[in-house]
C-alpha cells in the first residue's frame, strides 16, 4: 500500500526556509518573495530583512550595539510622549523601502502627521527619522546601503551611529546629493540637532560611553525643561 506524500502549503514550506537560515545567510525563490509572504512567514523577533525580493538573515548584534539602542529608545520615548510629538519603535519594527524591500532600522520615529504610515503588523511606511547603529566594517557597509533607501521613501531624517569611528552621519545635510556622499558628520565634542524631532538634541560624547550613559529620564526633564 503506498502512502502519499505529505503536501506541504507553499507558505507553510517558505516559513520552514526561513527558520532555518543562520545568520549572515539568504534564501531566494525563482521569483521574488513578496512583502505579504514575508512578513506572514518572516520570525516574530525580528533579526530578518527582505531585500529585492531576498530574505536575508541579520547577524546578531553585539552587547553594545543593544546598550545603545535600549539607552537611545528609552531617552526618545520619554521626550516624544511628554512632548506628544508622535511614536518610536525599537529595531523590531520593518520600514518597507520598495515593493518588494522590508528593511528593520534600528529605531524610528513617526509624528503625528505620519502616524497613518504605522500598520498593526509592524511593516510601516517612511518614518521622519530612521537610526542605524553600526559596529564593524560590514554594518557600516549595509547601513550606507539602507540610507539610500530611506532617502529615495523620503524619510525625513537619518543617523548612523558608527561605534568603531565614533561619528555620526547625519542626513540630510546641507548642499543636498546622495546621502551616503553627502552626510554631516558628527564628532564627539559636537551637538547633534534633530530637525524631525522638535526641540530634540544630543551631545554626541554620550553616544559612546556605553555602558555607563548619562540616566536618560535626567537628560529628557533637562531637553523638557
Amino acid at each position: 500500500m503506498s502512502i502519499a506524500p505529505e503536501v506541504i502549503p507553499a507558505s507553510e514550506a517558505l516559513l520552514r526556509q526561513i527558520a532555518r537560515l543562520r545568520p549572515g545567510e539568504s534564501f531566494a525563490l525563482d521569483r521574488q518573495i513578496t512583502t505579504a509572504e514575508f512578513c506572514a512567514c518572516a520570525a516574530d523577533e525580528g533579526g530578518s530583512e527582505l531585500i529585492d525580493g531576498v530574505v536575508y538573515r541579520m547577524p546578531p548584534p553585539t552587547d553594545a550595539h543593544e546598550a545603545l539602542a535600549a539607552w537611545l529608545l528609552a531617552l526618545l520615548q520619554v521626550y516624544v510622549q511628554e512632548k506628544d510629538l508622535g511614536q518610536v519603535r525599537g529595531g523590531r519594527s520593518g520600514v518597507q523601502t520598495g515593493g518588494a524591500s522590508v528593511r528593520e532600522p534600528d529605531l524610528v520615529f513617526f509624528g503625528r502627521e505620519r502616524l497613518s504610515r504605522m500598520t498593526a503588523r509592524g511593516i510601516h511606511g517612511a518614518p521622519d527619522l530612521a537610526v542605524e547603529i553600526v559596529d564593524s566594517a560590514d554594518a557600516r557597509r549595509i547601513a550606507l546601503a539602507k540610507l539610500a533607501e530611506y532617502a529615495g521613501i523620503a524619510v525625513a531624517e537619518c543617523w548612523v551611529i558608527d561605534l568603531q569611528r565614533r561619528e555620526v552621519l547625519v542626513w540630510p545635510a546641507p548642499g543636498g546629493g546622495p546621502p551616503a556622499e553627502s552626510a554631516g558628520r558628527l564628532a564627539p565634542g559636537d551637538v547633534l540637532h534633530s530637525f524631525a524631532i522638535a526641540g530634540f538634541r544630543l551631545e554626541v560624547d554620550w553616544l559612546f560611553q556605553g555602558p555607563n550613559f548619562p540616566r536618560s529620564l535626567a537628560v529628557a526633564l533637562d531637553l523638557l525643561a
